[in-house]
């Protein structure tokens, strides 16, 4: 229930928003959701447990390497706006979870 009223407080600030903002804070999700795929790419070398045999990433760390520095620098070219609204809804997202997490253990040791 939490979780749906973030959601449509959320919305409902992003809704009065103009579009080009909106497309903004898009663009910004996609790019952070890219951070862990490149980070999973780079520990699947480092450690050599790869998800499925035949894993071979051509020049070891240098192409997510670059692909988190493309990433980074391009993240850095959104308005102050989008970072700042990108960074208040991550807060607002990750204390419901710290909740639920936390409750889900002291269930377990139930």
């Amino acid at each position: 229930m939490g979780c749906n009223f973030l959601t449509a407080i959320v919305s409902a600030f992003l809704v009065t928003q103009s579009y080009l903002f909106l497309v903004s804070c898009i663009v910004l999700t996609c790019f952070i959701q890219y951070v862990p795929s490149i980070l999973s790419v780079i520990k699947f070398e480092h450690t050599g447990k790869f998800p499925s045999h035949g894993f071979k990433l051509p020049g070891k760390y240098i192409i997510p390497v670059a692909a988190l520095i493309i990433s980074a620098y391009m993240i850095t070219n959104f308005t102050l706006k989008t970072l700042l609204v990108a960074a208040v809804v991550a807060v607002l997202a990750a204390i419901p979870y710290f909740f639920m997490n936390r409750y889900n253990k002291e269930k377990k040791a139930d």
